[in-house]
């Protein structure tokens, strides 16, 4: 066999091989499909991800909509009250003097009409009411202790709120760390993306010197074949053709590099903000175990006041000791006029009711007053807290639409690096079929002119093209797997419980809150019916009047 023969044999054997190449090719083209149809089914779920992130945003705008109408009807409310005690309260002062200015009359007439018989009478009714009021007495040290006993339950609870909240700033603070290490791992990537860049532009620049070869070695084989200039022409429009879509190539990669780092800078920037939030709910939580300190400060000013009930009870006792001594005396010195002072004594004893069962309605009037009044400061407190936390929950809701921005970019970017795989495979199939087309005219044209040095160097030099043209083909599409691994690889789903974890414990907050809103209504119900009862008692003692 001579020389061409067996350079025949090994170029059929390299076009073999050649078509083996294509075939694999083929291969890849389709595991490029079946990764992209995994794409769009990723890119569906997304979609399916945002419907329901934008329900569950309506929902709770509705919801937050209908809590703040109720705060601000309950806060009308009690209003309103207050605004009814205040009128009830000068009517009862009023009362009251009437009441004062009568007694001091009856006073004066005792004075001047005094009998020893009736002043018995008076020792022994003034007896009766030692005994009422050392009941009285017992009575309210029983309250004294229940009341106790609900302050020491009061503080059994604060001490369990304070666990709680201090473990809820402990997995703050764990949260805290955990963003750091992700904004640390945020600023990796970009750095590594940056070089990816810089290494993408050198081999941008060694593709421009292999295609500038290229094209100076299509010339030189054009004119060593003999080629027409209509088909020069053409081959150097398919290489322009071909130059051109490698620079668009190149220019959609990096495109594609500058949205990934707007996308990480995007991403770094809602971390920062969840930091932030984070913070200030730690700031929350110390402000409400400042609150809980004080509400301490108020059980121990109760307990106070409740022993300065106590000692009024003892000067009571002691005035009415004065005012037995003063009976005494009166007995010893008058013992006239019997009928005039037992009609006094009836009027003396019935105003004695009246003005005790008015001292005490008074007084729980004033402790009912003060449990009003600390408990529409509180509910003016947390009015305050729920606008806040109205307006913490619509910053999120900001933040989830712009999150969702930024996952339409993402699914953008994917669908344009599908079409750009797509039209990859496409080119690489023409150029292959093209390459082998001019390669089976290269055969004819040689078995015809039996030019066989030629035919050694040009399938030598298209050797190199082909082997060039797969080697680029396998390195991009290797690029483009890696590229899909990466976004495939990028976790979407923790995000999404991270997103979730953080809307249920604002909700945890807000039901939290709600029950402080119904609790606060039924203290407000109680006062209006305390109020509307000891109304009508007042003004039947004083129509008796």
């Amino acid at each position: 066999m001579s020389d061409d023969e067996i350079e025949i044999i090994r170029s059929e054997e390299e076009f073999q091989r050649q078509n083996k190449l294509i075939g694999s090719l083929q291969i890849e083209n389709k595991r490029l499909n079946l990764v992209e149809k995994q794409l769009q089914k990723e890119i569906e779920q997304l979609n399916l991800k945002f419907k329901n992130l934008e329900s569950d945003k309506v929902i709770k705008q509705v919801e937050l909509k209908n809590w703040k109408a109720q705060l601000e009807t309950n806060f009308k409310r009690s209003e309103m009250l207050n605004m009814q005690y205040e009128i009830t309260l000068k009517d009862v002062q009023k009362k009251a003097d009437k009441q004062r200015a009568y007694i001091l009359q009856l006073e004066q007439q005792l004075q001047e009409q005094k009998n020893t018989k009736e002043k018995e009478k008076l020792i022994q009714e003034l007896k009766q009411q030692t005994h009422l009021l050392s009941q009285q007495i017992l009575e309210k040290e029983e309250m004294h202790k229940e009341n106790q006993e609900q302050m020491k339950i009061q503080l059994e609870e604060a001490k369990k709120r304070i666990g709680q909240e201090q473990s809820i700033s402990i997995q703050i603070k764990e949260q805290l760390i955990q963003l750091e290490n992700e904004n640390k791992q945020q600023n990796e990537k970009i750095l590594n993306l940056i070089n990816e860049n810089g290494i993408q532009r050198k081999e941008k620049e060694n593709l421009q010197q292999q295609l500038e070869q290229m094209q100076l070695e299509i010339q030189n084989l054009s004119i060593q074949i003999g080629l027409t200039e209509s088909e020069y022409q053409e081959t150097q429009n398919k290489t322009k053709k071909f130059i051109e879509e490698l620079h668009q190539q190149q220019q959609y990669k990096l495109i594609g590099q500058q949205q990934k780092l707007e996308e990480i800078n995007n991403e770094m920037n809602i971390k920062r903000q969840e930091m932030n939030d984070l913070k200030m709910e730690n700031q929350k939580l110390q402000d409400e175990l400042k609150e809980t300190q004080d509400q301490k400060l108020l059980l121990i000013q109760n307990g106070e006041e409740n022993q300065k009930l106590q000692q009024q009870v003892k000067q009571y006792e002691q005035a009415n000791i004065i005012q037995k001594n003063y009976t005494t005396q009166l007995e010893q010195k008058d013992i006239k006029q019997l009928q005039e002072i037992q009609n006094l004594k009836k009027k003396i004893f019935e105003l004695d009711k009246k003005q005790m069962t008015y001292c005490k309605e008074k007084q729980t009037f004033i402790q009912t007053l003060g449990e009003f009044q600390t408990q529409m400061d509180d509910s003016q407190i947390c009015k305050k807290k729920q606008d806040n936390l109205i307006q913490n929950l619509q910053r999120e809701l900001f933040e989830k639409e712009k999150e969702r921005e930024n996952l339409l970019l993402i699914n953008q970017s994917l669908q344009d690096q599908i079409k750009e795989i797509k039209n990859s495979n496409v080119q690489l199939n023409n150029i292959i079929q093209n390459y082998g087309q001019m390669n089976n005219g290269i055969l004819d044209q040689n078995q015809k002119q039996n030019q066989q040095v030629n035919y050694k160097k040009e399938a030598a030099l298209y050797k190199k093209q082909i082997d060039e043209i797969l080697n680029w083909s396998k390195t991009k599409i290797n690029e483009l797997q890696s590229a899909l691994d990466e976004i495939y690889n990028q976790n979407l789903e923790k995000t999404f419980q991270m997103f979730n974890s953080l809307i249920s414990t604002k909700m945890k907050n807000v039901m939290e809150k709600q029950k402080i809103k119904e609790q606060i209504d039924h203290f407000l119900i109680n006062v209006e019916v305390e109020l509307l009862r000891k109304q009508i008692i007042l003004i039947h003692h004083f129509n008796e009047d």
